[in-house]
């Protein structure tokens, strides 16, 4: 007959056997938890070109009821210093309708700006708004589409920056229509720079 000792002492063997702690090592709150990597959001191929960005404007520029796509393009590498012995780059403004042809802007770097219809002919005109090869004037020239051909709109002429960047707004206020009347912003630069209203005489459609 077991006594009362080793009755006690049997149940607290059964009991310790009972509460044996695991062997296993990979317990959860001992493991690392690496999620997985992040990679970049998934983007469809458009079924068309997509355009976007400061030197991008979009518009039926030839009128068939299409929006088409104007980007400026480097299409030649300067080489050296231009203001010395070397070649600028040279640049152009091309399109997403291969049957519009090109304008050969030249050098340098430049903005495309909408314009609107402003000769009234159904076609939106557009201004290239350009770097100089050396120094701060600019120059601003405004196109027009007509018999499969770009023409300037009115004679390009000279915006000085001061070495001062131009807002958008204050590009897009340099070229304007008023009671049918077009305008451009030219700059005094005999002595005060000042803005002066200087009119466009387009010849009737």
């Amino acid at each position: 007959m077991i006594n009362m000792k080793n009755r006690l002492l049997l149940i607290g063997g059964l009991i310790m056997s009972c509460h044996t702690p695991s062997t296993d090592t990979t317990a959860k709150d001992s493991v690392a938890f690496t999620p997985a990597p992040v990679g970049e959001p998934a983007t469809l191929k458009p079924a068309a070109p997509v355009y976007t960005g400061p030197d991008t404007l979009g518009g039926d520029f030839n009128g068939d009821g299409v929006m088409e796509y104007a980007f400026v393009k480097k299409v030649k590498e300067g080489q050296g210093n231009p203001v010395e012995d070397g070649t600028p780059d040279e640049y152009a403004v091309e399109f997403s309708n291969n049957e519009i042809p090109s304008i050969n802007i030249g050098c340098c770097e430049a903005l495309l700006i909408g314009e609107g219809d402003l000769n009234k002919d159904g076609k939106p005109e557009f201004s290239v708004y350009q770097a100089p090869m050396n120094g701060n004037t600019y120059t601003l020239t405004t196109w027009t589409f007509a018999a499969n051909k770009w023409n300037p709109l009115f004679p390009s002429f000279l915006v000085p920056t001061g070495g001062d960047a131009l807002s958008m707004k204050e590009l897009e206020g340099k070229v304007y229509l008023r009671n049918d009347s077009l305008f451009y912003q030219e700059t005094d630069v005999s002595e005060t720079f000042e803005l002066k209203e200087a009119p466009v005489n387009l010849p009737s459609n």
